[in-house]
């Protein structure tokens, strides 16, 4: 399956790539893959859209879906471990960006 990258960011060392899939929710905003990598490991979420008031190539998409997707319970724990401080940079970026 080829997708589209939509954007990369880098969130407390960890790189953020967010895909469209191709497809569109009940809103028509596009449903986005979601990537988080560093070094050799990986770990991928789905299903996320961005909000009607925002880009998806926007920064607060990106923050949007960093805390979004670290909510989540099957998050490996090589991730857990930066959760913390994805968090807070993306609230911080967000921030800034609403400015």
């Amino acid at each position: 399956m080829i997708r589209d990258i939509v954007q990369v960011r880098r969130f407390a060392g960890v790189t953020v790539t967010l895909f469209a899939t191709g497809a569109m929710d009940w809103r028509g905003q596009t449903v986005m893959d979601v990537r988080f990598s560093k070094g050799r490991k990986r770990w991928e979420t789905g299903g996320l859209a961005g909000s009607p008031m925002h880009a998806d190539d926007n920064v607060v998409t990106a923050c949007a879906a960093v805390t979004l997707s670290l909510s989540q319970d099957d998050v490996p724990a090589w991730l857990a471990a930066h959760r913390e401080a994805m968090e807070c940079e993306a609230m911080d970026r967000e921030e800034r960006a609403r400015r």
